[in-house]
């Protein structure tokens, strides 16, 4: 539980462990609910790639098309891609999305649950806080991925 009372789904647990484990999914969407209860909201089938243009083709036509200025999300994203070196990267990410321009509750409520939420990842070593649609730049947070992997 987050210090303002938000509760963390056990379906957020399982979510990461079905995309670490099995690559189940290639990206969820976790909300706060009405009940202060981080919950799944919508996620994308897991895909076998291995290309990074593909792969820079979902975020952008999956993940980064339903990003509103409106909705705060906690983002889980299963980067799968060879590099130019011929090296595989499969990392999952933790993004963090609130727009600048959100209602400052949502902006106090999401960043005050985001380390409970955290905690339900273990293992996981690449986050991002992205707060308008020019940071969530594929190739940015790819390079990135791959820096650390």
């Amino acid at each position: 539980m987050s210090m303002d009372g938000t509760e963390v789904s056990p379906d957020v647990k399982a979510m990461y462990e079905s995309i670490k484990k099995h690559h189940a999914k290639k990206w969820a969407f976790f909300e706060i609910d009405r009940s202060k209860r981080v919950v799944l909201t919508q996620s994308g089938e897991g895909r076998d790639i291995t290309k990074r243009e593909e792969d820079k083709k979902i975020f952008e036509g999956e993940v980064k098309a339903k990003l509103r200025d409106d909705q705060p999300l906690y983002i889980l994203y299963d980067f799968e891609f060879t590099t130019k070196e011929g090296r595989l990267i499969e990392k999952i990410a933790f993004i963090t999305w609130v727009s600048d321009r959100a209602p400052i509750r949502d902006k106090m409520s999401y960043s005050s649950t985001k380390d409970a939420v955290k905690k339900c990842f273990d293992g996981l070593s690449n986050e991002f806080k992205l707060n308008n649609i020019g940071d969530a730049d594929y190739d940015t947070l790819a390079d990135e991925v791959e820096r650390k992997a």
